[in-house]
C-alpha cells in the first residue's frame, strides 16, 4: 500500500518521515499524518522513557538534515 500524500503541491512519502524519526533512540514508533492541511507526527516513546521538548527539538534538527523542508512535521 502506498502512503504517499500530496500537500501544498509536494508529494510526500509518510513512511520516509517515520523512518527518520524512528532512528532516534527514544522513539519506538512514529506515525506521520496529514491533519487540517498540516503534516503532523505522533511518536511513542521507547520503554519507560519520557520524551521532553528538548528531545523532540533534537529529533527535528536531525530530521532537517535528512529530509526536505516540506517533509518536516509541525
Amino acid at each position: 500500500m502506498d502512503d504517499q500524500v500530496k500537500l501544498h503541491g509536494y508529494r510526500i512519502e509518510l513512511s520516509e518521515i517515520e523512518h527518520v524519526y524512528e532512528k532516534e533512540d527514544f522513539i519506538a514508533k512514529a506515525v506521520a499524518l496529514v491533519r487540517n492541511d498540516r503534516l503532523v507526527l505522533y511518536v511513542q516513546s521507547q520503554g519507560d522513557t519520557i520524551i521532553t521538548k528538548e528531545m523532540l527539538e533534537r529529533a527535528k534538527m536531525n530530521a532537517k538534515r535528512q529530509l526536505n523542508h516540506y517533509m518536516i512535521p509541525s
